[in-house]
C-alpha cells in the first residue's frame, strides 16, 4: 500500500487521495505527471517580467498624443504639466531642450551618438528668468514622482563657438524660438566634441565621439553605455519629427503582445490540462470506491 499525493503545481490541483494499491497508485501519479508545471512557472514569469514594459511603452504612446511634437519621456512631461498648471503658464513656456533641437539631416548616421552624448541635457527644462525663482520654489515644495533636470535662460550677447573639428555641436540645428541664443551658446559649449570614425583617433582630442557611440570627456574620461542598442529609437528624445520614434514604439509593443500572447496560450494549455487530469483523478477516485467494496 502507497500514500498518493498529487499535485499539478500552479493553477493546478494538490490532493491527498490516501492509500492504493501498487497498480493503482501508479496510474494516479501518472495522471499528475502529464501537466507540464516548468513550462506553466516560465510562462507566469515571463508575463510578469513583461507587463512594465507594456505600461511603460503604452504610456510613451499617450505622451506622443498629448505632445505629438516631443520626444520627451512621459515622466518629465507630466512634471512640466504640473509645474505650468500650478504657476498658470503654457506648458510651451517651460521647453525641454531637446524639444528646439534636431540632428541635420546630412548627419542622420551620427543620431545614435548624439543622442548618448546630448540626450541627458535634451531633458533639461529651460526656464525663463522670469520665472525661475517661482519654478525654484514649486520645485522644493512639490514631491515630483520622477527626476526633472532644469535651468534658467538668462539673457546673453555673446557667442560661443565649438572649435574642435567636425565637433558635434555642429551637427545640431536649433529651432527658431526666444530661447535660440542661449541655447546655441550652451551646446556650442558643451558640446565640443570631436566626432571621429574610429577610436583609434580618440586621442589625438581632449573630447572626442565616435560613431558608435563612446565618448572620451577631459581628462581622459571614456565611457561607451551599451545598455540598449545606440539605433533604439525608442529612447531618442532630439527633435520634434515624432514618426520614427512612434513607429518603433508600435513595433516594440507589439513584440511585448506577442511574447504576453504566447506565455498565455502555455498558461491556459496547462489550465485545460489540469481540468482533465482532474477529472481523471476522479474517476480514479471512483475506482477506489468499487476496489474497496
Amino acid at each position: 500500500m502507497y500514500e498518493v499525493i498529487v499535485s499539478t503545481g500552479t493553477s493546478g490541483f494538490s490532493v491527498n487521495v490516501g492509500f492504493w494499491p501498487a497498480a493503482i497508485a501508479t496510474t494516479i501519479v501518472d495522471e499528475g505527471a502529464k501537466v507540464d508545471t516548468r513550462r506553466l512557472q516560465e510562462a507566469v514569469a515571463k508575463q510578469a517580467v513583461l507587463k512594465a514594459p507594456q505600461r511603460d511603452v503604452q504610456a510613451q504612446l499617450v505622451a506622443l498624443t498629448t505632445e505629438p511634437r516631443s520626444n520627451v519621456p512621459p515622466e518629465q512631461q507630466n512634471i512640466r504639466r504640473m509645474l505650468a498648471e500650478e504657476l498658470d503658464v503654457d506648458v510651451d513656456s517651460l521647453p525641454f531642450a531637446a524639444e528646439l533641437m534636431s540632428v541635420r539631416p546630412q548627419d542622420k548616421r551620427w543620431h545614435g551618438a548624439l543622442e548618448r552624448l546630448m540626450g541627458g541635457f535634451g531633458v533639461t527644462m529651460l526656464v525663463p528668468s522670469d520665472l525661475f525663482d517661482d519654478v525654484r520654489r514649486l520645485v522644493d515644495r512639490k514631491h515630483l514622482k520622477g527626476r526633472l533636470t532644469y535651468r534658467p535662460v538668462r539673457h546673453s550677447t555673446e557667442s560661443v563657438h565649438a572649435r574642435l573639428p567636425a565637433n558635434a555641436a555642429s551637427k545640431v540645428d536649433v529651432a527658431k524660438h526666444e530661447f535660440n541664443r542661449w541655447l546655441v551658446n550652451e551646446i556650442q559649449r558643451q558640446f565640443d566634441y570631436a566626432c571621429v570614425e574610429s577610436a583609434d583617433d580618440m586621442g589625438a582630442y581632449p573630447r572626442a565621439l565616435t560613431v558608435k557611440g563612446q565618448i572620451k570627456r577631459g581628462g581622459e574620461n571614456y565611457l561607451k553605455d551599451d545598455r540598449w542598442s545606440i539605433d533604439d529609437e525608442t529612447r531618442w528624445v532630439l527633435g520634434t519629427d515624432t514618426a520614427s520614434r512612434a513607429e518603433a514604439l508600435h513595433k516594440q509593443l507589439a513584440d511585448i503582445n506577442l511574447q504576453l500572447s504566447d506565455a498565455q496560450v502555455v498558461i491556459s494549455a496547462h489550465e485545460r490540462e489540469a481540468k482533465e487530469a482532474g477529472l481523471r483523478l476522479q474517476a480514479a477516485v471512483a475506482v477506489r470506491g468499487l476496489f474497496w467494496n
